[in-house]
């Protein structure tokens, strides 16, 4: 389980950034090794599939233009991922 709190996203440049909620996010693994060669793993990421965002930034795409247009600029946590790897020794 990962738990982000409250923070202001980019504390290099505040004049930019804004808030960004805190999330909890939960990831799950497993492996099986058999015959000590093969390997399977799965895992599942963001299992509640949470929606976050890592980072937020108010951005200007044109900030030398007077009046230029502002956005905000997100990172978002990685939706809910499901995978599987299989590994060999040689």
């Amino acid at each position: 389980m990962r738990y982000v709190g409250d923070r202001i996203s980019d504390p290099t440049s505040q004049a930019n950034s804004i808030e960004a909620d805190s999330y909890v996010t939960v990831d799950l693994n497993a492996g099986l090794t058999i015959n000590d060669r093969w390997t399977i793993r799965a895992y599942a990421r963001n299992v509640t599939d949470e929606d976050g965002d890592i980072s937020r930034q108010i951005a200007v795409p044109n900030s030398s233009l007077i009046g230029g247009t502002q956005f905000i600029s997100v990172v978002p946590v990685q939706p809910r991922t499901f995978g599987l790897g299989v590994e060999i020794a040689f």
